[in-house]
């Protein structure tokens, strides 16, 4: 017996899809479990710890990024494992975990799936799991929550860019990275627990969910056309390569100020103007291929 938590709103209605089409195929194989839906912001918190506490071996959530950040917040302790079925609109977690696109095949990849300990991250007191970043990504989210009605995926996120690109202006950052501080301004910064972001941006293709160090990748200013160029290169995760415009750096804590910054935590954006980033002592167990 399981439980399935479905975010009602994840995707403008692709959960629900989603769920129909899951339940339909479980049903068919004789599978015991049960479907419970959020009814508010912060409900999935509530319905995993739930779970957690009964002590069950499984939970499985169908949304987006934000299903899953709830989700992980509320099983967070405990030895309840933990099942994404890619139902939102980015499904950028799902896609660090090695997951199928197609949800029954995301389904039936999990149901055997070994259990494994991921890391669980903080900026300040809030737990994040995938990718926090300043600077050019948090202005690019702002402007694709405004069009997410356009669809699913990565398109939202290149309408963002293209707006973006013709309003911001580089920030003036001050990093602190393994007891080094650096200032000077830069186009974004971006700290990965997780690969993907942006629907489906590789930001971070060396990062791993399970060993205990952060990546942080800092990009420096530089023009618009330089910044269409490099768009292809974001999406295959190859940018890494342009050593004189990207560094990447591997830590268990950073701290990233700036005046008036703003950040995107797992794709919600907050007012942060000090940030410390690290490793949380605890652990997620997740459902991995």
């Amino acid at each position: 017996m399981f439980t399935i938590i479905v975010n009602t709103i994840a995707g403008h209605g692709k959960a629900l899809k989603v769920v129909a089409r899951v339940e339909a195929w479980l049903k068919e194989r004789g599978q015991d479990f049960s479907v419970v839906y959020t009814e508010y912001p912060g409900h999935a918190v509530e319905l995993a710890k739930a779970c957690g506490d009964r002590g069950d071996d499984r939970l499985f959530c169908i949304g987006g990024d934000g299903t899953v950040f709830e989700a992980a917040n509320g099983l967070a302790g405990s030895d309840t494992a933990l099942g994404v079925i890619p139902g939102g609109t980015g499904n950028d977690f799902a896609r660090s975990l090695g997951l199928p696109k197609d949800p029954v095949a995301a389904m039936e990849t999990l149901l055997s799936a070994p259990v494994r300990a991921v890391n669980m991250c903080k900026l300040n007191d809030r737990v994040f799991l995938n990718v926090c970043g300043a600077g050019f990504d948090v202005e690019v989210v702002v402007a694709c929550n405004r069009v997410k009605h356009l669809g699913q995926g990565m398109l939202p996120y290149l309408y963002g860019v293209f707006y973006t690109l013709f309003t911001y202006k580089p920030r003036h950052f001050t990093i602190e990275l393994d007891g080094k501080v650096r200032q000077g301004p830069l186009l974004l910064v971006a700290v990965a627990n997780g690969q993907y972001f942006g629907g489906g941006m590789h930001v971070a293709p060396m990062a791993r969910l399970d060993d205990d160090l952060l990546d942080v990748i800092m990009v420096q200013p530089m023009s618009r056309l330089r910044i269409l160029r490099l768009l292809p290169k974001l999406i295959d995760g190859s940018y890494i390569k342009l050593t004189d415009w990207v560094e990447h750096k591997r830590c268990r804590s950073v701290r990233i100020s700036s005046p008036g910054m703003r950040m995107q935590i797992d794709g919600e954006v907050s007012e942060v103007e000090d940030a410390t980033l690290h490793i949380a002592d605890q652990r997620l167990m997740m459902l991995m291929p």
